[in-house]
C-alpha cells in the first residue's frame, strides 16, 4: 500500500481512513493542494502499442468521490441456477487472442433479460458462454486437437469446424470459478 497514507484532515464527523498519496516529481517542491483544492485533471488510458497499430486513447476524467465510499460494499448476485437444463442457440462465434495465445468464445441467445440494469440504465441480457483454446504446431498453423475440449465438443455438435457451430441448440449448464467461487452460465 506504498501509494496510500492516512488522511491527517478528514471531514467533519468522518473517521480517520485512508487516501491515496500523490506522486511528485522530483522537480517540483511545491506542495500539492488539498483533495477539496484541485481541479479534476484529463487521464489517458494508454494501451500497448503492437506492431504498424496505434493505441486507441480514451479520455477517463479524474473525479472526487468524497463521502460516498463507504467501503466494502454487498453487491447484487445473478442466481444462475433456475436456467440450467434450458435449451438456447449459439449465436457468436469469435476468436480472440489473449496473453496465453489463441481461443475462440462461443456465446448463445440470450437465456433471460435479469430485472438489473448495466451502468447506463439497459437491461442485462443473460447469454451462456464458453471458451476454448487453440493450438499452434510447429508449422505455425492454428487449430485444435482431436481430444482437446474444442475437439470433443466439435464432434459431439456434429460439426467439422467452430464456424459451423451457429444456430446449434445447447443445454445450459452452470460452472463454479474455483478461485472465486462464482458461478457461470455456460453449455454443454
Amino acid at each position: 500500500m506504498k501509494n496510500w497514507r492516512i488522511d491527517e484532515n478528514p471531514p467533519e464527523n468522518q473517521p480517520t481512513r485512508l487516501v491515496r498519496q500523490h506522486k511528485i516529481h522530483q522537480s517540483t517542491t511545491k506542495n500539492i493542494p488539498d483533495r477539496h483544492q484541485r481541479e479534476p485533471t484529463v487521464l489517458k488510458n494508454k494501451k500497448r502499442k503492437k506492431d504498424g497499430e496505434n493505441p486507441m486513447e480514451t479520455g477517463n476524467r479524474q473525479v472526487d468521490l468524497g463521502n460516498k465510499v463507504v467501503g466494502q460494499i454487498e453487491l447484487p448476485t445473478i442466481n444462475v441456477s433456475p436456467y440450467i437444463g434450458r435449451k438456447a442457440r449459439i449465436t457468436t462465434v469469435t476468436e480472440h487472442e489473449g496473453d496465453y495465445g489463441y481461443f475462440v468464445k462461443v456465446t448463445t441467445e440470450p437465456v433471460a433479460i435479469l430485472p438489473i440494469n448495466d451502468k447506463n440504465g439497459n437491461p442485462i441480457e443473460l447469454s451462456a458462454s464458453k471458451i476454448f483454446s487453440l493450438q499452434t504446431d510447429n508449422n505455425g498453423n492454428i487449430g485444435w486437437g482431436e481430444n482437446t475440449k474444442l475437439g470433443v465438443f466439435l464432434k459431439k455438435m456434429g460439426a467439422s469446424h467452430y464456424l459451423d457451430l451457429h444456430g446449434k441448440e445447447v443445454i445450459c449448464q452452470v460452472t463454479v470459478q474455483k478461485e472465486t467461487g462464482k458461478e457461470f452460465l455456460t453449455f454443454a
